[in-house]
């Protein structure tokens, strides 16, 4: 779905209710015995704790969390991002493929060739890459040469 990341803000909100039925029920267990406990203010304590679980700030508090991440990326890293909501999403990325030429002549991707990441920590820290010698190059078939 939009906004933050759906199934991990659901699993979020159930770990919290959870807890809170867990902690409602025990003291609803200890406490009901009681005869010099009124029952209902028993019942309304539960509900109240059932309730203030999950905080009516939540929505804010993680769109927050959000913002935080994409001005960080553009502090840091220099990377802008108009869709703040797909900041949770970026994580599972493992591929970019970047199409700088074609696109008024034509609607498809053709890829020509892939720059390998490599492990040098001098382009980690941000030096320029060293040559093309992490460039693999496609032929127009597609057909895919052998790595080294």
């Amino acid at each position: 779905g939009e906004g933050v990341n759906s199934s991990d803000t659901f699993a979020f909100l159930l770990l919290l209710l959870l807890i809170a039925l867990l902690s409602a029920s025990t003291v609803l267990r200890e406490a009901w015995g009681d005869v010099t406990r009124n029952h209902f203010k028993l019942l309304l304590h539960v509900t109240i704790i059932v309730t203030a679980v999950i905080p009516p700030e939540l929505p804010m508090e993680l769109s927050l969390a959000v913002t935080q991440g994409l001005g960080e990326l553009a502090r840091r890293y220099q990377v802008y991002c108009t869709e703040p909501f797909r900041i949770p999403l970026a994580g599972l990325v493992d591929t970019c493929c970047f199409d700088k030429t074609g696109t008024l002549t034509s609607d498809e991707l053709r890829l020509h060739g892939v720059r390998l990441p490599s492990a040098g920590a001098d382009e980690a820290a941000g030096a320029a890459p060293a040559g093309d010698g992490d460039l693999v190059l496609f032929d127009r078939t597609g057909a895919r040469p052998a790595l080294p």
